[in-house]
């Protein structure tokens, strides 16, 4: 009887030995994934339990046959956690062009939202629907779709920039490239290089114009946005922190902005209801809010309305109405504000009461200022240490006078103690400071405190400079260069310190 009891033992016995080698294996294979790579769970896994597409956020606005580049999130609840991949590209329905897709990520427990990056090109108006299916739910995300149209108050874009050793210029396809000086990240390519030969500033789309403060840069997109970059000690980004940015960054809390404008360490920005926006330093009261205190979020300048055009010098900011008559605030060393008195600041807008019918007007760093009349007269006012307000002294004016000019100026330009008009005809008269070139005239002329004609221009369409360089913009779209290159700002690639004559940037 024991013989007849062995054969079911020793099936015991190997069905216990299948076991301990079957939990082995198991062990081993688990021990794998758990320590392999890739092994996160993926969407097959990732659960959620509600998908809120009617709450769907989306980074931009849309505007048909304009390219869009944004993102979208959608809210959801029951997040459990897991890992998920991005899956094909979903294309719109309603309005055709564009596609949203998943971007890869892991869900929070619990609550959190999903996003998703939009592209294309929307065919035509109306509302682009996307439907979106996640861990077996289905919602749909609308973005509207409109015409885009240029602001009422918008009298002109400026597409060149410059200011210390940088210039910026907007390209035909609203692109944006910078070079020169970059300490800050203010040439927003992402990194602090020096460049000597323009460079792409980094996702900037849509571009009509930009401004150059000392060490920060901004951008205004046809859609009214703004964008910033470079130095941040006293909120001249407008993010509400202090933090250096290396790329162009949107200021959210402003929307609807025609026109824009960057002082030493603040920034201003017209809206098109004109109303006038400032953010930055405010020790000399130039962000005009009747305060002396720095502003890291964008605030209104309560007393301005019906603006049209506005500028920023080092502490001291213009603003010219629809009504011809220009305002100033900030710093008033050397007769800046041009108010005819000694006061050391104002931190609200004034009106220079001796000007009017102006149509333009101009100022930058060294504390002066320029405005061109509805006759094609120029008018100037503030520091002359370098002759630039051309009145054949280098006495400070404190009131605004006319400047002896040929008939038929169309513009003007400012830069670091220089100061340039530009006839109907497209030739250009400089005066103030010419030590390493800037005026583009010759170089015996250190200091030229009356208007001279820059024989070597002419189709010049735009001009401004930086502290000690020049860049000009032509009719026909090319940009040139003069002036000091220390840090590569006339960006033709060269290691010359300087140039007396204009010569054009490579790589544009």
């Amino acid at each position: 009887m024991n013989c007849g009891g062995q054969p079911g033992k020793l099936i015991t016995m190997r069905n216990s030995l299948f076991l301990l080698l079957f939990f082995i294996f198991l062990f081993t294979a688990c021990e794998k994934e758990y320590s392999c790579e890739n092994c996160l769970p993926n969407s097959s896994t990732a659960q959620v339990s509600t998908l809120a597409c009617t709450s769907a956020i989306f980074s931009d606005t849309a505007f048909v046959n304009e390219p869009y580049s944004g993102t979208c999130t959608i809210d959801y609840t029951g997040g459990n956690g897991m890992a998920y991949t991005a899956g094909a590209s979903i294309p719109s329905t309603g309005v055709t062009g564009l596609s949203a897709t998943l971007v890869a990520g892991t869900l929070s427990n619990g609550n959190g939202s999903l996003s998703y990056a939009i592209s294309g090109t929307p065919a035509s108006t109306g509302i682009a629907a996307f439907s979106i299916s996640f861990s077996n739910l289905h919602c749909v995300m609308s973005l509207p779709v409109g015409s885009l149209q240029l602001p009422p108050v918008a009298t002109h874009f400026i597409q060149i920039a410059a200011q210390k050793e940088r210039s910026l210029v907007v390209l035909s396809d609203g692109t944006v490239k910078a070079w020169g000086s970059n300490n800050f990240g203010e040439l927003g390519d992402g990194t602090t290089s020096t460049r000597f030969i323009p460079v792409q500033v980094s996702n900037l789309t849509r571009i009509t114009a930009v401004a150059a403060g000392a060490w920060h840069s901004l951008a205004l997109r046809n859609d009214g946005t703004v964008w910033a970059w470079g130095n941040n000690d006293y909120g001249q980004l407008g993010d509400g922190t202090v933090n250096e940015v290396h790329q162009p960054k949107r200021i959210t809390a402003l929307s609807g902005m025609v026109s824009i404008a960057a002082g030493e360490d603040f920034s201003i920005a017209l809206k098109t209801d004109g109303t006038v926006w400032a953010w930055g330093i405010n020790t000399w009261g130039q962000l005009g809010d009747g305060s002396v205190t720095d502003k890291f979020f964008p605030v209104k300048i309560p007393a301005l309305t019906g603006v049209k055009e506005i500028a920023a010098g080092r502490g001291s900011c213009v603003a010219l109405k629809a009504d011809g008559t220009v305002w100033t605030w900030g710093l008033n060393a050397n007769g800046a504000l041009g108010l005819g008195t000694t006061i050391l600041m104002s931190n609200t807008p004034v009106e220079i009461t001796g000007l009017s019918n102006i149509i333009r007007v101009a100022s930058n760093g060294s504390g002066h200022s320029l405005a061109l009349k509805n006759d094609g007269t120029v008018w100037a006012w503030g520091n002359n240490g370098h002759g630039q307000l051309g009145d054949g002294t280098y006495v400070n004016k404190d009131l605004p006078f006319m400047i002896a000019l040929p008939a038929n100026i169309k513009a003007i330009g400012v830069g670091e103690d220089i100061s340039f008009a530009i006839r109907s005809d497209g030739t250009v008269f400089a005066w103030g400071w010419n030590a390493v070139g800037e005026l583009g005239i010759d170089y015996n002329f250190i200091h030229q405190s009356t208007p001279v004609l820059v024989s070597l221009l002419t189709g010049v369409k735009n001009i401004c400079g930086g502290n000690f360089h020049t860049i000009v913009q032509k009719d026909d779209g090319s940009i040139w260069a003069m002036g000091g290159n220390v840090a590569g700002q006339l960006g033709d690639g060269s290691n010359v310190i300087y140039r007396y004559s204009p010569a054009p940037v490579n790589g544009l």
